[in-house]
């Protein structure tokens, strides 16, 4: 089970890196330089206060013994999505929002394998 895993996430890298040089060319996107970017102080405090949250959540669930990976996905999931709709809402003329949507796909698929191939 293991090995399917990482055959998951080999195949998920290079289909993320031929898709994101294909959106980058196909709508001109600039990508970023960083790890993050944030658009306005309101989306960086938006992120660290959900990040907190979840945090807190995540110590609560897993001290009652509730599958982490759940929760991990759950935070990854709900931080970018308040990412994707910063960068769509305020700079979506740079179109960053794609590849933020892409990324946090790839992760979900990741994720998601985890839980089914690995025990």
């Amino acid at each position: 089970m293991f090995m399917e895993f990482i055959i998951l996430g080999v195949f998920l890298i290079i289909v993320g890196i031929f898709l994101e040089k294909y959106l980058i060319k196909k709508y001109g996107i600039e990508k970023n330089k960083g790890w993050t970017r944030y658009v306005n102080k309101h989306h960086m405090w938006g992120e660290y206060i959900l990040l907190a949250i979840g945090i807190i959540l995540f110590a609560a669930f897993a001290e009652r013994g509730t599958v982490r990976s759940n929760g991990i996905l759950i935070l990854v999931i709900v931080v970018h999505l308040f990412r994707i709709t910063m960068q769509w809402r305020y700079e979506r003329e740079k179109r960053e929002h794609i590849l933020t949507a892409l990324s946090i796909a790839m992760f979900s698929v990741l994720l998601v394998g985890a839980n089914i191939f690995l025990p």
